[in-house]
């Protein structure tokens, strides 16, 4: 039977509340984002109290505490950007805003009382395994903390990206990246210089260009656009959804595998649905930009889907102004009262805005990890990020992660991919608790080496693998971000532990 996204978590994971806990293993997880609180909220499902999250700034949230430029939103439909079993009847809109999903997870955090589970302004720096104790020390900036079990849940989308561009130190107006918006600057009236045309600067570029004097975008790579279709949600559909629960499980139920199939074009299973989509996207394009230099401009030149694809009804209007100018031309420096491009032009700014995304190749930087005989981490990874389904590591016992590497996506929400890898990672534990204390586990290097071979291998074949540049990529072009699969696989994959992948030690 295959697993669909709106399944409550008790119908595919073991319910154990009800069983007898010998021994509890002490459970640090690192970071109060969804990750974090899904893992937290599945071992409370399972009995199990002994845990603590630790998170660096003094509330929770994540990605969704961080980022609140102008207009920030998810780029996945509201019912399924939520956990499957702490579902809301009541969201506003189609695509939820920033400020509702962390009105969401506030709730949610506060009605599980997870806020006394929760070490906030805890910044941990270090994580070394002692064989001898055969536990794990956290170092943070103050304390030293000892766990049997720890759960990174960092996320992908936590360390902003800022190029090194000649002269940006020396630009004497505002400048700052979109995670790190300053509120308190007004642009009215400013020439605003964007920097960077993914998913954030194509959020926040429409709610800033009507106010600003001018707005000059700076674009590397034309991103694909495919129409949002975003509307508030009818007050007799919330009432449904509030009332009848059966009709918003079916609502989610058909987003999820709406989502779900675009993944047969995206693996490369079915050539004519790129084109399908090639073909709408470029439809979208021209009967939105009637002039055509700036359509040249705007039009991609690399295989829809190899790059993230963005969903947005304004950005298009919002080149078309008078007051927005597109430079496509690459940028040589910057000046104290401007940009230089490399065709010599100067363009004056009062600020620059950066949508540039984030450092998502550095998976665990800053954070040092040490596993078995010293060795850390980062150093393990030089190569490659060879991991058991992005969540376990050979060499780290007791070390899991949730968003590891290997399990992004290009089609489906993120929640999901979490869900699954929570569910894996809490039955490890069970296993523990089970075993007694001082038990470790640590996953077989054949079977690590075997499932990133694997991601690998079914990566060639991929759109993601066509030729272009994007942040799915690491520094040698290996994209070892993405899941070549669909979630239904992952789920499948994550459903259960098995004690026989991991070395009992």
């Amino acid at each position: 039977m295959m697993h669909d996204a709106s399944m409550p978590a008790r119908l595919y994971t073991r319910r154990m509340s009800d069983r007898a806990h010998p021994h509890q293993p002490s459970v640090a997880i690192i970071g109060a984002g969804f990750g974090g609180m899904v893992v937290a909220l599945r071992l409370q499902q399972q009995g199990h109290t002994n845990f603590t999250i630790y998170e660096k700034a003094d509330d929770l949230g994540g990605t969704w505490r961080d980022n609140t430029y102008p207009g920030a939103a998810c780029d996945i439909p509201s019912h399924l950007y939520s956990i499957s079993f702490e579902p809301k009847a009541d969201w506003s809109r189609k695509y939820p805003p920033q400020q509702e999903i962390f009105d969401y997870m506030e709730e949610i955090y506060e009605r599980r009382g997870l806020h006394s589970r929760t070490r906030f302004s805890t910044n941990i720096t270090e994580l070394r395994f002692d064989e001898g104790r055969s536990a794990w020390q956290l170092s943070t900036t103050t304390d030293e903390i000892e766990a049997d079990v720890v759960v990174v849940c960092t996320g992908l989308l936590s360390k902003p990206h800022v190029p090194d561009i000649p002269g940006l130190a020396d630009f004497e107006g505002a400048v700052w990246h979109s995670m790190e918006w300053d509120h308190e600057h007004d642009l009215s009236d400013e020439r605003v210089a964007v920097i960077g045309t993914g998913a954030s600067a194509i959020q926040f570029t429409p709610e800033i260009a009507p106010y600003a004097a001018a707005t000059t975008v700076y674009q590397r790579t034309a991103p694909w656009i495919v129409p949002r279709d975003d509307r508030p949600y009818a007050r007799w559909r919330t009432w449904m959804y509030r009332y009848v629960p059966g009709m918003r499980r079916l609502h989610r139920a058909k987003i999820y595998l709406r989502q779900e199939v675009l993944a047969i074009g995206l693996l490369g299973k079915a050539g004519w649905m790129i084109k399908g989509a090639t073909k709408t996207a470029g439809s979208f394009l021209e009967a939105q930009v009637p002039d055509a230099e700036l359509r040249a401009k705007v039009t991609p030149t690399y295989e829809f889907g190899c790059k993230r694809v963005i969903v947005s009804d304004d950005w298009y209007p919002t080149l078309c102004r008078a007051d927005v100018d597109l430079v496509t031309h690459p940028i040589e420096r910057v000046v104290a009262d401007g940009i230089i491009t490399t065709d010599g032009t100067h363009r004056p700014c009062d600020a620059i805005a950066l949508g540039t995304g984030f450092r998502t190749w550095e998976i665990m930087s800053p954070l040092k990890v040490f596993g078995r005989d010293g060795l850390e981490l980062n150093d393990k990874w030089s190569d490659n990020a060879e991991t058991h389904l992005g969540i376990s590591v050979a060499g780290f016992p007791n070390l899991f992660m949730v968003t590891g590497p290997g399990t992004g996506l290009g089609h489906n929400s993120m929640i999901f991919m979490i869900e699954a890898a929570a569910n894996l990672t809490v039955g490890a534990i069970e296993h523990l608790g089970q075993r007694g204390p001082g038990a470790t586990i640590d996953v077989r290097p054949e079977v690590a080496a075997a499932s990133y071979a694997e991601l690998q291998k079914r990566m060639e074949g991929t759109v993601w693998a066509s030729g272009c540049g994007s942040w799915y990529l690491n520094d040698s072009g290996r994209n070892e971000l993405l899941w070549p699969g669909f979630t239904t696989e992952y789920r499948r994959k994550t459903r259960r532990f098995i004690p026989a992948d991991y070395l009992q030690l």
